[in-house]
């Protein structure tokens, strides 16, 4: 099994993220945080992986792909950055909005910009089952 190398950067980093130097741990911390099994975080990831695939991740016995790597990501709202080296921010950038609107989006000030986002974040998780 391939270590994801620990360079002395993430020894700036309290000792708790420390402590959580395998991509296994942070995918298992937050998937448990959310609430969600196995089975719901393959699901919400829209790959063809099994439960215990996500499994052997998080006991270390494998390491996700690149692809599954993001897909973690997006399922979980949080950046890949720090799903791959725990760095922080944890939190994903959004891409809440389309295109069309993004020159409006641009121009709202930081705190308005952080309402929407909330509110985009609310609407999401009150689709969830």
């Amino acid at each position: 099994m391939a270590e994801f190398p620990i360079s002395s950067t993430l020894a700036r980093f309290p000792a708790k993220i420390r402590a959580m130097a395998k991509i296994g741990d942070r995918i298992k911390q937050e998937r448990v945080r959310l609430g969600w099994t196995p089975a719901e975080l393959a699901a919400r990831m829209k790959a063809a992986l099994r439960p215990l695939v996500i499994s052997q991740w998080e006991l270390g016995q494998t390491d996700p792909t690149a692809e599954n790597c993001h897909a973690v990501a997006v399922a979980m709202n949080v950046s890949i950055d720090w799903i791959i080296a725990g760095a922080l921010p944890k939190k994903r950038s959004p891409d809440l909005v389309p295109s069309a609107l993004q020159d409006d989006y641009d121009v709202l000030p930081e705190h308005e910009k952080r309402d929407l986002e909330r509110f985009v974040l609310w609407l999401r998780n009150a689709q969830r089952p």
